[in-house]
């Protein structure tokens, strides 16, 4: 028998194996950690995947392909309502910085754009020069694309 420990996924993904007509017949006693990211997770779905999953130490993390693709995770020590409102906390030897439309960093509290540097960044995209100087600035900091 093949013993899981840990699982990971989004949000839906957890729905739609804990309302799987079938999930009851199997045995997931062995369960006790995963991440969820992708979306916002609800009190109710982690309360769920704690108790029917027996996923005691389930965080929530974020981070994009580009970034490793974890740059922040909650830890299994902060509480539910922590872990479901919040991304946690950058994770070690990670650099991160809010900055405004002229690029300063903007003060707590203030919407502005996430740049991450660190080991998780990747070198660039694949044969695609041009890309990566556009999302790549020179000192290092990744800037998402799509914002």
């Amino acid at each position: 028998m093949i013993k899981l420990l840990t699982v990971h996924g989004v949000p839906t993904m957890f729905i739609a194996m804990l309302d799987d007509p079938e999930f009851n017949i199997f045995d997931l006693s062995s369960l006790r950690t995963g991440i969820m990211a992708g979306a916002p997770c609800a009190d109710e779905l982690m309360q769920r995947d704690m108790s029917e999953m027996h996923l005691k130490q389930i965080t929530i993390a974020y981070g994009m392909t580009e970034t490793g693709p974890v740059s922040f995770q909650t830890s299994i020590d902060d509480s539910i309502e922590h872990r479901v409102q919040s991304v946690g906390k950058v994770l070690p030897h990670i650099e991160i910085k809010i900055v405004d439309k002229e690029k300063r960093i903007v003060p707590r509290g203030v919407t502005g754009e996430l740049l991450t540097r660190g080991y998780c960044v990747m070198p660039g995209y694949w044969d695609d020069q041009e890309k990566t100087d556009a999302v790549i600035t020179p000192n290092g900091f990744f800037v998402d694309p799509g914002i």
